[in-house]
């Protein structure tokens, strides 16, 4: 009788273990941790290209990851309605993407990733903001100084010191200038002095009025006035020569003896 009732045991076991391996498990308990990193800039400038990278929790199958992108106003800003890519296997997806021509304002992307686990659909939304500023444009003129052509010239923009683009030309013909265009989100150049040093990888190729190298200071906001400076100045040695003209006729005023006392005295 015990040993039927250990088989009896055995067999509710097994038939569970197998009832559990047959019956499809909740989508939640099948991925506790489904999602997807993202990889983007938190601020563009209007009209700026830029990519947003999706990467999918791996181990899944049948990846998808659709984008809605919005803004206040959009005008020509991409894309307008959902843009979507799948994968069977590779959950890693890049979305191209173009910022509204209207700045200063604020881009939203929503996100929503999928996949398959087990033959179980997850699934994983997220939301994310972008900054779109006006943007700020340094410009370089190139000349080729040679009687023949120059060929694969790198342009460094510096700012305050620092890199802040580069940018290649696959050929300059000879005697001729070709204008090299840096645009940056305004947000990078701080309100105040700056300097912006270009240089160029070869040395027969003239920047800005037949130099191998150029550097300028500009200002971005308003330059302050240092005039005040000049008036307080002029204010300060007023009223330190009033001060002066206070002191010494006090210093009169306490040294003076009325006829009178000097009478009584005598």
């Amino acid at each position: 009788m015990r040993m039927k009732n250990i088989f009896s045991f055995a067999a509710i076991f097994l038939l569970a273990v197998s009832f559990i391996s047959i019956v499809p498990i909740n989508s939640q308990a099948a991925n506790p941790s489904f999602g997807a990193s993202l990889n983007y800039p938190g601020t563009v400038y209007s009209l700026q290209s830029f990519k947003l990278y999706v990467n999918e929790t791996p181990g899944y199958s049948n990846y998808s990851a659709v984008i809605y992108a919005g803004a206040q106003n959009v005008t020509n800003m991409k894309p307008v309605t959902a843009d979507q890519k799948v994968s069977q296997k590779n959950g890693s997806f890049e979305f191209l993407l173009i910022a509204p021509s209207y700045a200063p304002q604020s881009m939203y992307v929503y996100i929503q990733e999928s996949a398959d686990y087990n033959g179980v659909a997850v699934s994983h939304q997220q939301e994310i903001k972008i900054n779109v500023v006006t943007p700020i444009v340094f410009h370089a003129q190139l000349r080729d100084s040679l009687p023949v052509p120059i060929y694969n010239v790198t342009v460094i923009f510096y700012l305050d010191g620092q890199t802040v683009g580069t940018r290649f030309v696959s050929a300059l013909t000879p005697n001729n200038t070709e204008v090299i265009n840096l645009t940056l989100p305004s947000t990078l150049v701080s309100p105040g002095e700056h300097t912006l040093d270009i240089t160029v990888s070869n040395t027969s190729v003239f920047v800005n009025n037949n130099q191998q190298s150029y550097a300028t200071t500009f200002y971005v906001g308003t330059p302050p006035n240092y005039n005040w400076i000049y008036y307080v100045s002029i204010g300060a040695a007023i009223f330190m020569a009033f001060l002066f003209f206070v002191a010494t006729r006090r210093k009169k005023g306490m040294g003076y003896v009325p006829k009178w006392k000097r009478a009584k005295k005598k």
